[in-house]
């Protein structure tokens, strides 16, 4: 449930939505930002599930968030698909998607379908990034695929969930084993290329929640794109993440508006907090 139209996905620079779903333990507010940066094109997207009682009480929530990739063709085109159609599976009253794994399985039905409509050819042509997180009954489920990000903050400090599925976590073995350098890795020009990717037609790379993380009172996730952690320090992204979900968010934003950073990449942010009751 997004605005009063229910539209299903958030492009462009959408007015900031306030949203609070109210569970059997506790209280989960949704807080969003976005803008488009220095680009010429939104290719981010984003979205939250029905947090109507019924939803909320049987499922939980979902929050979705997907960076179509800018390289390649039709990257909001798949982004919104993405989104879209995890909303739907999710919300869908006869389907039971509660877990890591059932997200996992979700993602790889959509994969093979956007592959069949955008990458007909077997090769990547059009891709995006994944987020996607539940939580229900005071647990934490998630997959992601790509580089965009899921932290938690806990106890005053930002943990990054899942890992990057880009070239540089892969040559970084090299380094561990010593046949490379931590400058050489950091200095390679493909560093920051994917190796997993929805609209990759032998996707492997999943980042998946195989149980459930228990969630502690005053917990915060984000889930944010590349746009968001490539232009903040660590410290500007964790010291701007209060339980304000809808104020971190715009703040979040318009620091990286402020910095003018040339060629900024879309960016686009989701803040959970979650209260006991």
């Amino acid at each position: 449930m997004f605005n009063n139209k229910q539209t299903p996905i958030q492009m462009g620079a959408p007015a900031p939505i306030s949203i609070a779903a109210d569970m059997p333990d506790a209280i989960v507010s949704i807080g969003n930002g976005q803008h488009q940066g220095a680009r010429p094109y939104q290719e981010d997207s984003f979205g939250f599930s029905d947090v109507s009682p019924a939803t909320v009480s049987t499922k939980g929530v979902l929050a979705v968030l997907a960076d179509g990739m800018g390289g390649l063709k039709n990257g909001r085109a798949v982004s919104e698909t993405l989104v879209a159609k995890m909303l739907e599976v999710f919300n869908a009253p006869n389907v039971m998607c509660t877990t890591g794994q059932d997200l996992k399985t979700v993602a790889t039905a959509i994969n093979r379908e956007i592959c069949n409509v955008y990458c007909k050819s077997g090769r990547i042509e059009s891709g995006s990034t994944l987020v996607s997180v539940i939580i229900k009954n005071g647990y934490l489920h998630w997959l992601c695929v790509g580089d965009s990000r899921l932290y938690i903050k806990r106890g005053g400090r930002l943990y990054q969930i899942n890992e990057d599925h880009d070239f540089l976590n892969q040559i970084l073995d090299d380094v561990i084993t010593g046949d490379d350098t931590m400058e050489d890795a950091l200095g390679n020009p493909q560093k920051d290329s994917l190796v997993g990717c929805i609209g990759k037609t032998d996707l492997d790379l999943f980042d998946y929640s195989k149980r459930g993380y228990k969630l502690k009172n005053g917990d915060l996730l984000v889930l944010c794109s590349d746009g968001i952690y490539n232009a903040l320090t660590y410290a500007e992204l964790c010291d701007n993440v209060t339980f304000d979900a809808m104020g971190s968010c715009s703040n979040i934003i318009n620091l990286v508006a402020s910095k003018r950073i040339p060629n900024q990449d879309n960016n686009t942010i989701l803040v959970l907090s979650y209260q006991e009751k």
